[in-house]
């Protein structure tokens, strides 16, 4: 059974060849989320849809009349939006600008896995936005508009923590700045740091053009004086292991790799904007 991309369950009905009363006992499992319940019908026919709501994953119900029962179950998936469905919904979120950006960073821009169940990343994220703090309800894992209306929730928090941090002891900052911290703050730390005169990207951090959040903090001895192709290829094996003794995830290469950044290369000391086509 599969859930139209509207968040509509088809209809699903279970039938008995038996006569009279039926009790319905049915459970509904997604990973470690599960939901109950029983219904009582006068015949032996029950449509489930109403069970399902906005939830999918395995069915499992068994049907009693008196002495005898049965047992069935039913597996259901879902079906990913168009992008036209995403721009026109995140369009109803005036604080939403840009948003769209991490949606296709973190999922792609998909709800839903090759076999319709819920995108899950290694980290436990789940869906189009990788909701992961606090984990998904069943309804922001099944239902895509759901997923993003708490992306979008979560990342207006992000984007209020951003202008106070940004704006602590009165000082300012450009509405560039303030989207760029939020975005950093989505995938963890805070983005700009205060050199006495304004907020500035640590030039410390230098990131892997080549992936969206792995960098060096050119303080560590071991990277120091490298040139960001070298410790790519030094490093770049451990990624797959998610961890690394001399690279780590930064908010900060998280957010140059969606919006663009001004990476510092430390073979030179100058600075050199990669595009979007780079990244």
């Amino acid at each position: 059974m599969t859930i139209s991309a509207d968040g509509v369950p088809p209809s699903l009905p279970f039938t008995t060849d038996a006569p009279g009363r039926h009790r319905w006992d049915w459970r509904l499992t997604w990973r470690d989320q599960t939901s109950h319940g029983s219904v009582t019908t006068p015949q032996g026919r029950w449509e489930a849809r109403a069970a399902i709501g906005p939830g999918g994953g395995v069915l499992d119900v068994t049907a009693t009349a008196g002495a005898a029962s049965a047992n069935a179950s039913v597996r259901t998936g879902g079906t990913n939006p168009s992008a036209m469905q995403i721009t026109a919904h995140l369009a109803h979120h005036p604080g939403a600008a840009g948003f769209d950006r991490i949606v296709v960073q973190e999922s792609r821009g998909h709800q839903f896995a090759v076999d319709g169940q819920p995108v899950v990343s290694f980290d436990g994220g789940v869906g189009l936005c990788q909701l992961t703090h606090p984990p998904a309800t069943p309804a922001q894992a099944w239902d895509w508009r759901a997923n993003l209306d708490a992306g979008v929730a979560l990342f207006a928090a992000k984007h209020a923590l951003a202008e106070r941090h940004l704006g602590q002891a009165g000082r300012r900052f450009t509405p560039d700045q303030a989207t760029r911290e939020a975005v950093c703050l989505w995938n963890g730390g805070f983005y700009h740091v205060w050199d006495g005169a304004a907020w500035v990207r640590p030039a410390t951090i230098v990131c892997d053009k080549h992936a969206g959040n792995i960098g060096w903090d050119m303080t560590d001895p071991a990277n120091r004086g490298q040139p960001p192709a070298t410790l790519h290829a030094r490093d770049v094996a451990s990624y797959s292991r998610g961890h690394g003794a001399h690279w780590r995830y930064f908010g900060v290469c998280y957010a140059d790799h969606i919006l663009g950044g001004w990476p510092l290369r430390p073979d030179d000391g100058r600075l050199y904007l990669w595009s979007r086509s780079d990244v």
